[in-house]
């Protein structure tokens, strides 16, 4: 609902944020390590959570103990749910993408990158579809229904930092290590905006809700919108 805020701290902790307040609501203490991805679902009632021992952990209200997903090898670097909040997908530092059946806590699919590791997983909200981006600036679309990969493609000089679908799906913002943000067309693949400005990398995108503008941050201490 756009009112919270997860964010993943390298002392090991989670917090909470109410935006409307400015206030932390909670502070999740006790991990094993670093928590390098936090995702709520699309309800709302559950945070994955990537941890550093290659595990997902899904926290939900009303629950102590929460789900565990174990399966990469190394760290967890990215979580992003179905728009159904039925599944999640992951990566982590071996490189592998991991499907999951939430409720069954099974993994369903898998594709290992071809080169190394991925850096940025993001779920259409309209398709069966990931995408998904690396630290060399390449980008494939994952039909999980099919398991088919589509469109290896390279958008950006260096990694790719963070991946945003429009919330009509038609379009996918990505943003990179050189500096600029882009935004593609899903269905022919055409870039439709190169969005210059910054004078580091930057570091992540997000849309409005009704999808007419993007905010960008990056290494330069800047927002912008």
């Amino acid at each position: 609902d756009g009112q919270r805020l997860a964010v993943g701290i390298f002392d090991t902790n989670v917090e909470i944020w109410d935006l409307e307040q400015g206030e932390r609501t909670h502070r999740m203490e006790g991990h094993d390590g670093p928590v390098a991805a936090v995702a709520f679902s699309p309800d709302g009632t559950r945070l994955a959570m990537g941890h550093s021992d290659g595990s997902v952990r899904i926290h939900q209200a009303g629950r102590e103990v929460p789900l565990m997903l174990p399966g990469h090898a190394y760290g967890v670097t990215a979580v992003a749910w179905s728009p159904d909040g039925s599944a999640l997908v992951s990566t982590g530092g071996d490189g592998v993408v991991r499907l999951w059946d939430v409720a069954q806590q099974a993994e369903r699919l898998q594709w290992p990158h071809p080169d190394g590791e991925v850096s940025a997983l993001a779920w259409s909200p309209t398709e069966p579809i990931v995408a998904i981006a690396d630290f060399g600036g390449h980008l494939w679309l994952w039909d999980v229904e099919a398991d088919e990969i589509w469109s290896d493609k390279q958008i950006h000089d260096g990694t790719v930092s963070q991946l945003a679908w429009s919330p009509d799906g038609f379009e996918l913002a990505s943003s990179g290590w050189d500096g600029v943000a882009r935004i593609w067309q899903r269905q022919s693949g055409e870039e439709l905006l190169t969005l210059a400005g910054h004078t580091d990398a930057v570091r992540g995108v997000a849309w409005s809700p009704d999808g007419r503008r993007l905010a960008t941050v990056s290494h330069d201490f800047t927002v912008r919108v």
